[in-house]
């Protein structure tokens, strides 16, 4: 027996990697046939089916190119922008309340520069009033705090756009400022993300008024106010 072990165990411990694998793929596949049958996933407006779709890429790209400044055919060639959760964060719920990630998870958009500078300067996608500008005394919210989180609220759709992780804010960037499209907001990092350096941009529905909690990657749950699909909206901005 201890011959036959001997022999084999190359060939016994690839198979059972193969089997693991394989598990895995069944368990993903059993949590995105589940996830998709939940019409809304927990109220979040948003099908994972239509991330990557070459119309919703196309407009990934204009929009990232003016988050970062540079032309859009560079985008492809500079930008990371579907390495992260958004696109399929279902596919890695079992460990997320409910079947879906959203709930309480990711609802953001993870992008990043590829050569993960700090130096990288992001700009405004929408017009609005600063609500959270990253500030870090003690009457300031836990994601200014924690991920010097920018958060822009325009009265125009009732929506707010959060940035979070920015390893430097602009310091023209104040509670109370409006902003217009193009604005510098700060620069890309890791804050609260350690060595992740992106920027996390999302979107919630719903108008936003002093006294309100305000808070980033929390679902609609936690929030108070409705977090959709950011892409269509970034886009038109």
């Amino acid at each position: 027996m201890k011959e036959f072990w001997d022999r084999n165990s190359s060939f016994i411990f690839i198979l059972r990697i193969v089997c693991c694998l394989l598990g895995g793929v069944v368990s993903s596949i059993e949590t995105v046939v589940a996830c998709d049958e939940d019409d809304n996933c927990d109220g979040v407006e948003f099908d994972k089916r239509e991330f990557l779709t070459d119309e919703s890429l196309k407009k990934q790209r204009e929009i990232l190119a003016v988050l970062f400044d540079i032309s859009e055919d560079d985008v492809d060639r500079k930008i990371n922008y579907g390495y992260n959760y958004y696109g399929e964060s279902c596919d890695f719920s079992p460990a997320w309340k409910e079947g879906c990630a959203y709930n309480g998870g990711h609802p953001g958009w993870d992008v990043q520069t590829q050569d993960r500078s700090t130096d990288q300067v992001f700009y405004s996608l929408t017009e609005g009033v600063v609500i959270l500008d990253g500030s870090k005394g003690e009457d300031n919210t836990r994601d200014e705090i924690q991920f010097n989180a920018i958060a822009i609220y325009d009265e125009d759709t009732h929506k707010t756009t959060f940035y979070l992780h920015a390893s430097d804010v602009h310091p023209s960037i104040k509670k109370g400022r409006t902003v217009k499209v193009c604005d510098p907001l700060g620069n890309q990092g890791d804050e609260g993300s350690p060595d992740a350096f992106h920027v996390h941009l999302e979107v919630q529905e719903g108008e936003v008024k002093e006294g309100d909690f305000i808070k980033a990657s929390a679902g609609t749950k936690d929030a108070g106010t409705q977090t959709i699909d950011p892409i269509p909206y970034l886009y038109e901005s």
